[in-house]
């Protein structure tokens, strides 16, 4: 058996205490999480191939967001395909593209709108 020299009134507190530690990491996360996701887009349809480095799909996605929206390779803070590569596969792997700002997703998402109304 387990002794602890604690007294209740110490456990009680130590419990509260971590009870909100655990509390405010939660809403920590959920604050990373929704910044994020204000930073990252997903892309469709570009090419893909077994070989493809990060550069490459990084100058692929640039070329992309460069015509629609006038984005430079320095406004991706990262980039990388989503799944495993399959030989022989009917569609590309979605591509993630993690902007530098926020901003930047607005206005491609604005520019994205305007382009699918004048077709």
């Amino acid at each position: 058996a387990v002794v602890s020299t604690q007294s209740t009134g110490e456990q009680q507190q130590r419990q509260k205490a971590m009870a909100a530690d655990i509390e405010s990491q939660e809403e920590r996360l959920l604050r990373m999480e929704a910044y994020s996701a204000r930073n990252t887009i997903l892309m469709a349809g570009l090419p893909d191939s077994a070989e493809e480095t990060e550069e490459a799909l990084k100058i692929a996605a640039v070329e992309v967001l460069k015509e629609a929206t006038g984005l430079s390779a320095t406004h991706i803070g990262h980039i990388h395909r989503n799944g495993k590569w399959r030989e022989g596969a009917a569609k590309s792997r979605t591509v993630t593209v993690v902007l530098t700002h926020g901003h930047m997703k607005d206005q491609i998402m604005k520019k994205k709108k305007k382009k699918k109304k004048k077709k």
